[in-house]
This record gives structure tokens, C-alpha cells and sequence, in this order.
């Protein structure tokens, strides 16, 4: 298995993304949220399915900014 960031769906599937932000180190900022232009998923040539990862990740990572944010 290829090294980097995955993601498993509800059916056990494995899929792998990479963050793009502006700037780069935006992806480690607590105020930063991230949005779902942001993320690319690599391996997924269905559209709709990307979609769909896309906004779990993104409801994913809000979850931990604010865990985080809480924390400071």
C-alpha cells in the first residue's frame, strides 16, 4: 500500500487524498477550515463518489478544528 493520507468508506473501501491548501502549512492552523475544494481525492474515478468522501472528510476535519480550538 502507497504511503499518504486514506480514507475507508461504509462499504470497506479504501481511498486515498491529499490536501491542497494556500497556504501549505494552512492544512496544521486550528483556525483553518478546511474546505472541500481543498481535498482531492486520487484513486476515485466516480464523481459522485468523490463528492460523497469529500464532504465526509470535510465534516471530518471541522470536527477536530473545533476539538482542537476548544483545546487552546
Amino acid at each position: 500500500m502507497e504511503s499518504g493520507m486514506f480514507i475507508t468508506d461504509e462499504d470497506g473501501n479504501e481511498w486515498q487524498y491529499e490536501l491542497k491548501t494556500d497556504p501549505e502549512q494552512a492544512m496544521f492552523w486550528s483556525t483553518h477550515r478546511i474546505k472541500k475544494s481543498e481535498i482531492k481525492i486520487l484513486n476515485c474515478p466516480d464523481r459522485a463518489k468523490a463528492a460523497e468522501l469529500r464532504q465526509m472528510l470535510a465534516e471530518a476535519f471541522e470536527i477536530e478544528r473545533k476539538l482542537l480550538a476548544s483545546n487552546d
